[in-house]
């Protein structure tokens, strides 16, 4: 606790004391201390309703770094998840990062956080988030650590990689959704429709639809994820994951 307190200390005066003087260093120091640092650990089984608790509060996130992707990934492909939880000296969390360790090809140890990664109530606990994380992997022999900060764009030291995410808006009606569709999807969907294809949900397809996911993804030469990942997460994540199947209707004849 005092090593990262003195590692702050010098941080801010590396930056404030140039710029503002000693008063302005001062104070940040004072808000600091009257804060407390933040005790940053290893999320437990224990923990996890206030982990779930606290992305509740960011209504954007979607669910792809809440506590159950823990077992997901340990069940799925063994790897060793690791999900970091900072909270102040009163208990209260103020941010969350969920990763893993694999190794590579080689046979070296890397950490890649979730795809929405690090979430936190402010950049200084983010930043705090992602230190702690790096003296981990070095005290770990951990060789390679990407972390993702989501949809937020957070200043900080290490070395930057902007990924780009496609988001749709559902529209609040039916007739508003296949206004805002263009000429071509609606003509797709037209036929579809003509040619007796019905969608339908419910993770009963999960066979089907993973036999289809399989061609298609080696027919692009893509690696594919095992059965038993979307397995658990269809037993994981009720309530936050769906399957919809197009399904071609059979036609009674006489």
């Amino acid at each position: 606790m005092i090593m990262m307190l003195s590692r702050v200390k010098r941080k801010i005066k590396n930056v404030l004391w140039p710029r503002r003087g000693k008063r302005a260093y001062d104070f940040i120091v004072k808000d600091w201390l009257s804060r407390g640092c933040l005790d940053i650990k290893l999320a437990a089984s224990a923990d996890r309703d206030n982990w779930d608790g606290f992305l509740s509060k960011f209504q954007s996130c979607p669910p792809l770094n809440c506590y159950a992707w823990k077992d997901i990934l340990q069940e799925s492909y063994n790897v060793k998840p690791l999900f970091f939880m900072a909270s102040d000296k009163n208990g209260k969390t103020h941010g969350l990062l969920p990763a893993y360790v694999s190794r590579n090809l080689r046979g070296r140890k890397e950490l890649y956080s979730l795809r929405f990664g690090c979430v936190a109530d402010d950049n200084k606990t983010f930043n705090e988030l992602i230190s702690h994380t790096k003296e981990f992997c070095e005290a770990n022999g951990i060789g390679f650590d990407s972390v993702s900060s989501g949809y937020r764009r957070i200043e900080t030291d290490a070395r930057e990689t902007v990924k780009k995410t496609v988001i749709m808006d559902i529209a609040d009606t039916e007739e508003s959704a296949w206004k805002s569709l263009r000429d071509k999807t609606r003509n797709m969907i037209r036929k579809a429709v003509s040619s007796n294809l019905t969608a339908e949900r419910g993770f009963h397809n999960l066979k089907e639809f993973y036999n289809i996911y399989t061609t298609n993804m080696l027919y692009k030469g893509i690696p594919v994820h095992s059965y038993k990942f979307f397995k658990n997460i269809s037993e994981r994540l009720k309530g936050s994951a769906e399957l919809i199947v197009a399904q071609a209707k059979r036609l009674a004849t006489v």
